[in-house]
């Protein structure tokens, strides 16, 4: 998987240079990069990538400043994507895979940490699987969905409410 494979290079970032790359990804592309294969690791990645954001106040505390990149329907679209970095073909979301690299890809817009993180949720429960994935996870890590969604409230972001629904069950 590409997003996978990138996503474990921009384990290496700052977490706002990671929030920033989410934030690149249009939400509506998530099903497309992951088909039927999101995976639990991946899953459990991304959610304590997000709870170390929060942790470190980037969530709507006084840190959560205009990112260099992403935003609503931001970057990573790219017109006649062909191939990855790795030689593998585009997804079929349209995504290009080189913006998934760990730069940030091509993103454009300033975006917040709350706002990358809320768009993050609601692209991966958008997945296909994504209840039975979310059904599954072990309990320390179902707890971090609680103290995402507090956060994203208290910085005024909150998510929908069949957002929120689809990851607290």
């Amino acid at each position: 998987q590409a997003f996978e494979r990138a996503w474990r290079q921009a384990g290496g970032l700052p977490p706002v240079a990671q929030a920033a790359w989410l934030a690149s990804i249009p939400a509506e592309a998530y099903p497309g990069l992951f088909g039927e294969s999101l995976e639990e690791s991946c899953l459990v990645s991304l959610l304590k990538a997000m709870e170390v954001m929060v942790d470190q106040g980037l969530v709507g505390g006084a840190a959560d400043g205009a990112l260099g990149g992403g935003g609503e329907g931001a970057a990573g679209e790219r017109e006649g994507a062909g191939s990855c970095g790795s030689g593998a073909p585009a997804a079929s979301s349209g995504v290009d895979c080189r913006a998934l690299g760990a730069d940030g890809g091509g993103a454009t817009e300033p975006v917040s940490c709350a706002a990358a993180v809320s768009h993050a949720m609601r692209g991966l429960c958008s997945t296909r699987r994504f209840g039975v994935l979310r059904m599954f996870l072990a309990p320390e890590h179902a707890a971090i969905v609680p103290k995402l969604v507090a956060a994203l409230r208290a910085a005024d972001h909150a998510l929908p409410a069949e957002v929120q629904q689809a990851w607290e069950g």
